[in-house]
């Protein structure tokens, strides 16, 4: 039966799948990728929204297909048996695991602060050149793009690529060494990241 399998042509080895088998290759390389490119896209304050609507379809798809072939294995014999063996629960566990943690990443902004750290002593410098008046040279800062550096009351406003919430006229990183000041006449939200540092967006 091994060899009858092994014989076939690749693409029918991906998707030969008995009553009760845990998802397979194809499932598991569409949840690796989503799930990296979700932190991606949330490491950028906002992010953009219409990547992360389509991000967030593809995590739909990837439920319901995690769903279905669980019931598919629920409602046959054979499948049922299969899934009361440890290794085959604890294979079926895996996805539903590796969610939580990603939420839990997501929540407490790990990729945000991972690609943060790697980037503030760029972004710094372009804060607090700005802040001094002096000329700044924007684009590439870290593994941020910087498109404006706004000198505002008490700190600085640097607005990112790729920071396009919904109803939003932009958003990024603000610096404000003083805490964050009033902004008068502004509709600006801000979420402390650390130290100085703030992310920020307007609202139009």
């Amino acid at each position: 039966m091994v060899s009858a399998v092994m014989d076939r042509p690749a693409w029918r080895r991906v998707w030969n799948r008995r009553p009760g088998d845990p998802p397979k290759r194809v499932f598991w390389t569409l949840l690796a990728l989503t799930a990296a490119g979700t932190l991606w896209l949330r490491s950028i304050p906002l992010g953009d929204f219409f990547a992360q609507l389509v991000a967030l379809w593809v995590w739909f798809g990837l439920a319901v297909a995690w769903l279905a072939l669980l019931v598919s294995g629920l409602v046959r014999r054979e499948g049922r048996a299969r899934l009361r063996t440890a290794r085959t629960r604890v294979r079926w566990l895996v996805a539903p695991v590796l969610v939580v943690v990603l939420i839990a990443a997501l929540y407490f902004q790990v990729s945000l602060r991972a690609r943060f750290a790697l980037s503030e002593a760029a972004l710094r410098k372009i804060a607090v050149a700005t802040a001094e008046g002096r000329a700044v040279e924007l684009g590439q800062a870290g593994l941020y793009r910087v498109t404006e550096a706004e000198a505002v009351p008490d700190g600085v406003l640097l607005t990112l690529d790729g920071a396009d919430g919904f109803l939003t006229t932009g958003g990024g990183f603000g610096y404000f060494p003083n805490g964050v000041p009033p902004m008068a006449n502004r509709d600006v939200r801000f979420t402390h990241v650390w130290g100085a540092w703030y992310s920020w967006w307007e609202a139009f």
